[in-house]
């Protein structure tokens, strides 16, 4: 009978990166819960916003925002593979699908249950499952057709991105023509005024309303029916359009973590020159334009042509920067220093699962009306210190749960609905030395 991959048998290095994700993750997703949305692009639209507040909000844009869901989305990818390669050795290739299938449509499942019943704004776990359900097929094809594949599907949203980027450079001007044709007295083409009225509806859609604010805290300040159907009108508003973005957005990086499994890059099997190039490259071309990003954003007062700019060069950049930090986790892995810090990572990461879902808890709790009403009452400084303070106790608690358990509670559950049998639970007591 199949069963899960026993721990002696996990890669260490992969479960340290997906601990890193994990923790990493919440630096944005919390934002959702403590903060008014538009305070995630437009930094200006909630008080106090200078100082370390915007210290704080500029760091996050650097290296953090789609950095972390990138290395989530890569680490996915390479479980497939994880997953279904032991399967491929030992078992026929239908009851290596059936498995592999029963096992998404759970992940799914699990999606559903966090986005709705647990208030969770952001989830990923639906769309994972999702593009999962497209991925088995690609297994065993060669590391660099799969990252050509990933290649071929970030070129979707991208020339996306870019025509969008084009169309509101072109509006913008026409907008300026027009006003210049106004200042003197003189009509302006059709054309410009076309293009000008559109760039005007732009900027009117960017304009946060204080009407619009004011609905969004007392939504987050009521109870949990009243947060209950925003959540389904919020999300539903995400079904609606998985595919024209967030399912590109999480295919190309799965593609890509494939790629990187069978490069032997996740399981730090490459040289050390190799993971340092991969830092320096990465964090350096991917910082860069994550700057340039910013500074586009500030100069231009994040009118719609700078927000468009960034979504134009939105994936290549993230992409980059997890290439670095990829290669300095994989640095530390081989080094084998810093046990102190990878062992509880490494707990945090075999536990995601169950650590993800405890994060929307917790940020449920502190930050609804419900709970201690939190939302929109402290500055950004603060809600990055409690989720120092979650993943403070992230990190104590999984390795104690470890030393105890063979699973986290929801990887137990996922794994027992995945092979339709009750897995042992329970660390196996070590049998005494006999004299």
């Amino acid at each position: 009978m199949p069963q899960p991959t026993p721990a002696r048998l996990r890669i260490y290095s992969i479960d340290v990166l997906r601990g890193f994700a994990v923790l990493g993750i919440l630096l944005m997703n919390i934002l959702a819960f403590a903060l008014p949305g538009s305070s995630r692009m437009f930094p200006n639209s909630i008080p106090n916003n200078t100082g370390l507040n915007l210290a704080v909000w500029s760091g996050t844009q650097l290296a953090v925002s789609g950095v972390f869901r990138t290395l989530f989305s890569m680490l996915f990818g390479a479980s497939v593979l994880l997953f279904t390669s032991r399967g491929d050795e030992r078992m026929p290739p239908g009851e290596v699908a059936d498995l592999y299938y029963r096992r998404t449509l759970w992940l799914m499942a699990f999606g559903l249950v966090h986005a709705y019943l647990l208030l969770g704004w952001i989830d990923v776990l639906l769309l994972y499952g999702l593009v999962g359900l497209f991925l088995f097929p690609f297994r065993r094809l060669p590391a660099r057709r799969l990252a050509l594949i990933g290649v071929a599907v970030m070129a979707v949203p991208l020339s996306y991105s870019v025509y969008g980027a084009l169309g509101r450079y072109q509006e913008r001007a026409a907008a300026a023509r027009v006003e210049e044709h106004r200042a003197v007295g003189d009509s302006a083409s059709a054309g410009d005024l076309l293009l000008a009225g559109r760039w005007e509806g732009r900027v009117r859609g960017n304009t946060v309303t204080p009407a619009a604010q004011r609905d969004e805290l007392e939504t987050h300040r009521a109870g949990y029916w009243a947060n209950l159907r925003a959540v389904f009108h919020t999300f539903a508003g995400v079904l609606s359009t998985i595919f024209e973005n967030w399912f590109w957005d999480v295919a190309m990086m799965m593609f890509f973590g494939m790629a990187l499994l069978k490069w032997g890059v996740l399981t730090a099997e490459r040289s050390n020159r190799f993971y340092v190039w991969m830092a320096l490259l990465g964090f350096g071309a991917g910082l860069a334009i994550k700057a340039y990003q910013l500074h586009l954003m500030f100069v231009d007062r994040f009118d719609p042509f700078s927000i468009s700019a960034v979504e134009a060069t939105y994936h290549p950049a993230r992409l980059l920067v997890a290439l670095g930090y990829i290669g300095v986790v994989m640095l530390i892995c081989r080094s084998g220093r810093l046990r102190a810090v990878t062992r509880p990572l490494s707990a945090v990461g075999r536990m995601a699962l169950s650590n993800y879902l405890l994060q929307t808890v917790l940020c449920v709790i502190l930050f609804y009306g419900f709970g201690f009403g939190l939302f929109a009452r402290l500055e950004r400084w603060q809600v990055a210190c409690v989720a120092g303070v979650i993943w403070t106790l992230q990190l104590l608690l999984s390795p104690i749960w470890l030393r105890r358990f063979r699973f986290g509670p929801m990887e137990w559950l996922w794994r027992s609905l995945t092979y339709l049998s009750m897995q042992p639970m329970r660390m196996a007591a070590t049998p005494r030395a006999v004299p």
